[in-house]
Protein backbone atom coordinates (compact mmCIF):
# COMPACT_ATOMS: atom_id res chain seq x y z
CA UNK A 1 0.00 0.00 0.00
CA UNK A 2 3.07 2.37 0.99
CA UNK A 3 4.53 2.12 -2.58
CA UNK A 4 0.83 2.79 -4.39
CA UNK A 5 0.89 5.87 -2.50
CA UNK A 6 4.56 6.56 -3.29
CA UNK A 7 3.44 5.95 -7.12
CA UNK A 8 0.44 8.11 -7.06
CA UNK A 9 2.45 11.43 -5.20
CA UNK A 10 4.98 10.98 -7.62
CA UNK A 11 2.80 10.95 -10.08
CA UNK A 12 0.91 14.17 -8.91
CA UNK A 13 4.45 15.75 -9.05
CA UNK A 14 5.34 14.79 -12.38
CA UNK A 15 1.67 16.00 -13.60
CA UNK A 16 2.55 19.23 -12.24
CA UNK A 17 5.35 19.92 -13.58
CA UNK A 18 3.83 19.05 -17.12
CA UNK A 19 1.38 21.48 -16.02
CA UNK A 20 3.81 23.84 -15.89
CA UNK A 21 5.62 23.25 -18.70
CA UNK A 22 2.27 23.00 -20.54
CA UNK A 23 1.52 26.67 -19.30
CA UNK A 24 5.40 28.44 -20.56
CA UNK A 25 4.51 26.69 -24.28
CA UNK A 26 1.03 28.04 -25.07
CA UNK A 27 -1.07 31.19 -25.05
CA UNK A 28 -2.23 32.87 -22.13
CA UNK A 29 -5.96 31.92 -21.23
CA UNK A 30 -5.79 28.28 -22.70
CA UNK A 31 -6.17 24.77 -21.55
CA UNK A 32 -3.97 22.25 -22.57
CA UNK A 33 -5.94 18.73 -21.51
CA UNK A 34 -3.88 15.44 -21.68
CA UNK A 35 -4.08 11.52 -21.60
CA UNK A 36 -1.71 9.39 -19.97
CA UNK A 37 -0.39 5.66 -21.32
CA UNK A 38 1.77 3.22 -21.45
CA UNK A 39 4.30 2.10 -24.22
CA UNK A 40 6.75 -0.87 -23.86
CA UNK A 41 6.72 -0.35 -20.03
CA UNK A 42 7.41 3.47 -20.17
CA UNK A 43 5.10 6.50 -18.94
CA UNK A 44 3.76 8.47 -22.13
CA UNK A 45 1.82 11.77 -21.53
CA UNK A 46 -0.03 12.95 -24.78
CA UNK A 47 -1.11 17.01 -24.08
CA UNK A 48 -3.17 18.79 -26.26
CA UNK A 49 -3.71 22.80 -26.22
CA UNK A 50 -7.25 22.90 -26.97
CA UNK A 51 -6.35 27.08 -27.90
CA UNK A 52 -3.58 27.00 -30.89
CA UNK A 53 -4.82 23.25 -31.35
CA UNK A 54 -0.79 21.73 -31.16
CA UNK A 55 -0.24 18.07 -29.65
CA UNK A 56 3.07 16.82 -28.00
CA UNK A 57 4.19 14.01 -26.25
CA UNK A 58 6.26 14.04 -22.88
CA UNK A 59 8.06 10.99 -21.60
CA UNK A 60 7.62 10.57 -18.44
CA UNK A 61 10.20 7.78 -17.86
CA UNK A 62 9.75 3.76 -16.72
CA UNK A 63 6.86 2.91 -14.96
CA UNK A 64 8.51 1.86 -11.54
CA UNK A 65 8.86 -1.57 -10.67
CA UNK A 66 6.50 -3.53 -7.94
CA UNK A 67 8.49 -5.08 -4.70
CA UNK A 68 9.55 -7.73 -5.11
CA UNK A 69 10.21 -8.49 -8.68
CA UNK A 70 11.58 -10.41 -11.03
CA UNK A 71 13.57 -9.96 -14.28
CA UNK A 72 14.81 -12.57 -16.59
CA UNK A 73 17.72 -13.03 -18.94
CA UNK A 74 15.94 -14.22 -22.09
CA UNK A 75 19.43 -15.61 -23.42
CA UNK A 76 20.86 -16.90 -20.51
CA UNK A 77 17.52 -18.05 -17.98
CA UNK A 78 19.50 -16.27 -15.24
CA UNK A 79 16.31 -14.99 -13.23
CA UNK A 80 16.93 -11.66 -11.26
CA UNK A 81 14.99 -11.27 -8.02
CA UNK A 82 14.70 -7.79 -6.50
CA UNK A 83 13.48 -8.36 -2.94
CA UNK A 84 10.74 -6.61 -1.26
CA UNK A 85 13.23 -4.11 0.91
CA UNK A 86 14.20 -2.77 -2.65
CA UNK A 87 18.16 -2.85 -2.55
CA UNK A 88 19.09 -6.51 -2.45
CA UNK A 89 19.11 -8.66 -5.68
CA UNK A 90 19.87 -12.15 -5.90
CA UNK A 91 20.88 -13.64 -9.46
CA UNK A 92 19.21 -17.34 -9.68
CA UNK A 93 20.33 -19.72 -13.14
CA UNK A 94 18.10 -22.03 -14.33
CA UNK A 95 18.53 -24.95 -11.91
CA UNK A 96 17.44 -22.88 -9.26
CA UNK A 97 20.83 -22.47 -7.81
CA UNK A 98 21.71 -19.23 -6.30
CA UNK A 99 24.74 -17.58 -8.28
CA UNK A 100 24.81 -14.05 -6.10
CA UNK A 101 23.06 -11.61 -3.70
CA UNK A 102 24.07 -8.13 -3.27
CA UNK A 103 23.14 -5.13 -2.12
CA UNK A 104 24.56 -2.59 -5.27
CA UNK A 105 23.86 0.58 -3.19
CA UNK A 106 26.39 -0.64 0.02
CA UNK A 107 28.62 -2.28 -2.53
CA UNK A 108 28.89 0.72 -4.56
CA UNK A 109 29.01 3.06 -1.19
CA UNK A 110 26.82 5.05 -2.58
CA UNK A 111 25.83 8.52 0.12
CA UNK A 112 22.37 9.08 0.62
CA UNK A 113 20.72 11.46 -1.99
CA UNK A 114 16.99 12.54 -2.32
CA UNK A 115 15.72 9.81 0.21
CA UNK A 116 17.33 7.61 3.44
CA UNK A 117 15.62 4.50 2.07
CA UNK A 118 16.94 3.98 -1.70
CA UNK A 119 14.81 1.16 -3.45
CA UNK A 120 15.30 -0.51 -7.47
CA UNK A 121 12.06 1.04 -8.98
CA UNK A 122 13.85 -0.17 -12.89
CA UNK A 123 15.83 -3.04 -13.99
CA UNK A 124 16.26 -4.42 -17.16
CA UNK A 125 18.84 -5.45 -20.00
CA UNK A 126 21.43 -2.93 -20.85
CA UNK A 127 21.32 -2.15 -24.68
CA UNK A 128 24.46 -1.67 -27.09
CA UNK A 129 22.06 2.21 -28.06
CA UNK A 130 24.08 2.79 -24.47
CA UNK A 131 27.42 2.01 -25.47
CA UNK A 132 28.72 4.77 -24.39
CA UNK A 133 28.44 3.81 -20.74
CA UNK A 134 29.91 0.37 -21.27
CA UNK A 135 33.38 1.95 -22.97
CA UNK A 136 35.75 -0.11 -21.82
CA UNK A 137 34.14 -3.01 -20.00
CA UNK A 138 33.28 -6.32 -21.32
CA UNK A 139 30.23 -8.72 -20.26
CA UNK A 140 26.78 -8.33 -19.85
CA UNK A 141 25.11 -5.40 -18.14
CA UNK A 142 21.69 -4.82 -16.51
CA UNK A 143 20.86 -1.19 -15.98
CA UNK A 144 19.14 0.10 -12.86
CA UNK A 145 17.49 3.10 -10.71
CA UNK A 146 17.05 3.77 -7.68
CA UNK A 147 14.26 5.95 -6.48
CA UNK A 148 16.76 8.58 -5.45
CA UNK A 149 17.37 9.20 -9.14
CA UNK A 150 20.96 7.18 -8.88
CA UNK A 151 21.52 4.56 -11.35
CA UNK A 152 24.12 2.13 -12.50
CA UNK A 153 24.71 -1.11 -14.14
CA UNK A 154 25.08 -4.27 -12.94
CA UNK A 155 27.68 -7.03 -14.10
CA UNK A 156 25.29 -10.31 -14.90
CA UNK A 157 28.09 -12.45 -14.00
CA UNK A 158 29.28 -11.14 -10.64
CA UNK A 159 26.83 -9.04 -9.36
CA UNK A 160 29.11 -6.02 -9.39
CA UNK A 161 27.46 -2.38 -9.85
CA UNK A 162 29.14 0.77 -11.22
CA UNK A 163 27.48 3.70 -10.46
CA UNK A 164 26.56 5.93 -13.44
CA UNK A 165 25.14 9.20 -11.78
CA UNK A 166 22.11 10.64 -10.42
CA UNK A 167 19.99 13.31 -11.37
Amino acid sequence: MKSFFIKIVAAMFLLLAIAILADEREPIGSTTSFSVTTNNNQIVFHMHNNASGSNWIVNGGPVPITLPHTYKDADSGIVFYVESDGRHVTAINPDGHILWSRDPFADAHLEFYRTTTPRIIYIDKMDKARGGMLKGKSGKYLAIRFNSSQAGILDVTTGDFTFMGQD
